[in-house]
């Protein structure tokens, strides 16, 4: 569709043009013919910048980000953690959120860090205190940071969206994979500022 407008607009540019510089009648015209091109210019960079920076398409459900971030990430603690401070209602839907890109209505966020913008996914579980530990996940299996943990007010500086597939504890603890995170499989680990980063 995009492409279509794109030379509609160039071809009613270049009639335009090339008609009045024949037989000028109208300057006016070919000021338009040039609004036009330009416009086709811009609607074609725009496309070329979307689709040099796509998103990937991610995994397709939110128990899959789940899962992931249970394999990858300290959200493997979250159930016992809730426990111990006294949480009787694992049930609580209101407890794990995996964030919804609105845009794509799939669960790739690009996030910047470090200088580099990484698509993550994006797991938001409460925490006793207040507030909510934010477990982002590198799509890509190459990245060599398995997982990010900062807080929700930091995410979501860049993770800006309502849209979320809630979870319980009940569910992370229903869900736990057998090579759940333990800290073991993943040694390297790193504080850089606000942020917890598990290398791989």
């Amino acid at each position: 569709m995009n492409s279509f407008v794109t030379w509609f607009f160039i071809a009613w540019g270049i009639l335009l043009i090339w008609t009045n510089l024949r037989q000028p009648r109208k300057g006016w015209q070919i000021w338009v013919g040039i609004l036009f091109l330009l416009f086709a210019l811009g609607m074609n960079i725009t496309t070329h910048h979307k689709q040099a920076n796509p998103l990937p398409a991610g995994v397709s459900s939110g128990k899959a980000v789940v899962q992931l971030a249970l394999k990858q990430s300290k959200l493997s603690y979250e159930p016992k953690i809730a426990t111990q401070f006294g949480n009787t209602d694992l049930n609580d839907t209101d407890q794990v959120k995996v964030k919804v890109n609105p845009r794509t209505k799939r669960y790739v966020f690009n996030y910047r860090f470090h200088q580099k913008k990484i698509p993550v996914y994006a797991v938001y579980s409460k925490v006793p205190a207040g507030g909510a530990n934010a477990y982002l996940i590198p799509v890509k299996k190459s990245s060599k940071i398995a997982s990010i943990m900062t807080d929700s007010k930091t995410a979501s500086r860049q993770i800006k969206t309502k849209s979320t597939k809630n979870y319980s504890y009940e569910d992370l603890t229903t869900w736990m994979p057998t090579n759940a995170f333990t800290g073991t499989d993943f040694p390297h680990q790193k504080d850089s500022g606000d942020y917890s980063i598990v290398y791989k």
